[in-house]
């Protein structure tokens, strides 16, 4: 059953008729729904943040509701989910909801003014490959390897599959094909950690993904806002993984239309890979929608990102856009930072901020050609 657009609003009741029976459905909102999907840091509940007396200290509203997606991985795309309630946000239940969707939705409620629905799907640990449908990995000889594995799981019993969160298509099959068609007005995404090897691949898959999920949901300009993910020091892989998947994202943003990225290295923690200071990161997606989508062109949303460097003797100049008042979180000199002459060996570098560009430089690199995050 399809309805026209109504305006905003709500609560409402509506009374379906079939013959002489009738049924009665109350507490209907009219507003602006958006999908957050991802892997653990997008499931990471409000509880277990460094926010959560920020959050009960302002969560009652009755018009701001969350709906969560049950785990459920499918070798074939079902159409229904079995369970699922919308859940109001207040003080009993703020706790429990995924921490980067609430406050991404809190900030829309309370600019927008009309009522927010999040559906949450989610699973932690989870490659994007597995957010992908049979029909994308198919149709793209790049993904050839990826769209074999999905078939040779069609041909097994589930019982056979291990580790559901790391196999091609099953949460698609599970977790968003239900719910299509399902109106929704945008995507909030924070994934990446599980595809770390998959260095400029990774931007690809982003994109084939998004173009499938806007094909299906009809939308071919739907927003698509995502976080770039958070710099720790993983102690497994190679160590450049993690700037190449940031290449990646940065590619993808520079590429698709209609979409953005939310930088948070002001916000990780090196030894953390699930940073607890999630309130900004909400905030920092709600502003790439609330400019972006809803046209409010005075909310500056831009994160900083990399423009392009030079060498002007010893001295290495980074460029960043969207950066004109650039400074660290703490104000002290950045650090961590290391360059490297033709011989490709890094040292690391004292750092120096001017306006937009960071100014490195080593007494142990005479003429630097590199650069890289240490």
């Amino acid at each position: 059953m399809e309805f026209p657009p109504m305006s905003a609003g709500g609560p409402y009741k509506m009374i379906i008729k079939s013959g002489k029976d009738k049924k009665l459905i109350r507490d209907i909102m009219i507003g602006e729904v958006w999908l957050c999907s991802g892997q653990s840091n997008m499931v990471f509940q409000v509880r277990r943040t460094h926010n959560l007396k920020e959050a009960q200290a302002d969560c009652d509203y009755p018009d701001l509701r969350v709906f969560n997606v049950w785990k459920n991985w499918q070798l074939k795309p079902v159409h229904e989910l079995k369970k699922g309630l919308w859940l109001p946000s207040n003080p009993k239940r703020v706790g429990n909801f995924s921490a980067v969707a609430w406050f991404f939705g809190r900030e829309l409620r309370k600019k927008l003014g009309v009522p927010v629905g999040l559906i949450t799907s989610a699973w932690s640990g989870s490659q994007i490959d597995t957010w992908m449908s049979m029909q994308i990995l198919k149709s793209n000889p790049a993904f050839a390897v990826t769209a074999k594995k999905a078939e040779k799981n069609i041909r097994n019993k589930m019982e056979a599959i291990k580790k559901p969160y790391f196999q091609p298509t099953v949460l698609f099959n599970g977790m968003i094909n239900p719910l299509l068609p399902y109106p929704i007005r945008g995507v909030i995404w924070y994934q990446g950690e599980a595809n770390r090897g998959d260095g400029m691949l990774y931007a690809y898959k982003m994109a084939a993904m998004l173009k499938n999920w806007r094909q299906l949901w009809n939308n071919s300009d739907m927003p698509f806002y995502f976080v770039q993910i958070a710099p720790f020091k993983y102690t497994w892989g190679k160590p450049e993984t993690l700037p190449e998947i940031w290449a990646a994202q940065n590619a993808f943003v520079k590429r698709v239309p209609h979409t953005g990225m939310a930088v948070i290295n002001d916000l990780g923690n090196l030894k953390d890979i699930h940073p607890k200071n999630k309130a900004p990161v909400g905030r920092r997606l709600a502003a790439l929608a609330l400019n972006k989508t809803y046209g409010m062109q005075d909310i500056f949303c831009d994160s900083p990102t990399f423009a392009g460097m030079q060498v002007k003797k010893n001295k290495l100049i980074v460029e960043f856009n969207h950066a004109s008042g650039l400074k660290t979180r703490d104000g002290k000199a950045p650090d961590w930072f290391e360059i490297c002459g033709s011989d490709k060996k890094y040292y690391p570098a004292t750092a120096k901020i001017s306006r937009n560009k960071i100014i490195l430089t080593s007494s142990k690199v005479a003429k630097p050609v590199g650069i890289r995050a240490g």
